[in-house]
């Protein structure tokens, strides 16, 4: 459980989020072509969300996590080459990718975490989960911003290391330990559900 929440907190540190509209302005981009690239992109997360569900209960949790995150490792490269567009194009894409295939996994990550004697508790680990997410992404955003103004090379490298730690992060996760509930167990637990509010 511990990895899973380590993992959570480096996922959610982006320090290029906040600025990244900034520095490709700075870098020549027009309020036009940075539209364009974030239309792309949203349109390329609301594609591969569905393929990425099926990705992950083919490939399992662990290994989809850990692809979105190279992928969202390798989209932070193309911020080094600024001025070939195409770069920038494809990377964004990757970085949709990567979110699509994070997205949901992490989650099902977390509750396979939990002790099957404990699912009754998912809610309790589900809110450290995402207070933990929230203080990553409060932390990277408000660094984000102070070391832009330090230097761009420096905000990419340390956001390139904080990435690669989620990867270590996500793939020192011990798949021998997750527990996950079975169809019966599942239903059974829902049915016992059903059975105590109706005789409420």
């Amino acid at each position: 459980m511990k990895r899973v929440l380590v993992y959570n907190l480096f996922s959610n540190v982006m320090f290029e989020i906040v600025v990244w509209m900034i520095y490709l302005k700075s870098q020549g981009w027009t309020i036009g072509e940075i539209a364009i690239l974030e239309g792309m992109f949203t349109i390329s997360q609301f594609a591969f969300e569905l393929p990425s569900g099926v990705i992950s209960d083919k490939l399992g949790h662990k290994l989809t996590l850990v692809l979105g995150e190279i992928s969202c490792f390798i989209y932070l490269f193309g911020y080094f080459f600024p001025h070939i567009h195409l770069v920038i194009y494809i990377s964004f894409i990757l970085f949709a990718l990567g979110l699509s295939l994070i997205s949901g996994t992490d989650v099902s990550i977390l509750y396979d975490a939990i002790p099957v004697k404990e699912k009754s508790k998912y809610i309790k680990y589900s809110g450290i989960f995402n207070s933990i997410g929230i203080l990553g992404v409060a932390f990277g955003n408000a660094v984000g911003g102070w070391l832009a103004k330090i230097s761009w090379t420096t905000l990419f490298i340390i956001a390139i290391i904080f990435r690669f730690c989620a990867i270590v992060a996500a793939m020192s996760i011990n798949e021998d330990n997750l527990e996950s509930v079975d169809e019966l167990q599942m239903k059974q637990s829902i049915f016992k559900k059903d059975v105590s509010f109706s005789k409420e």
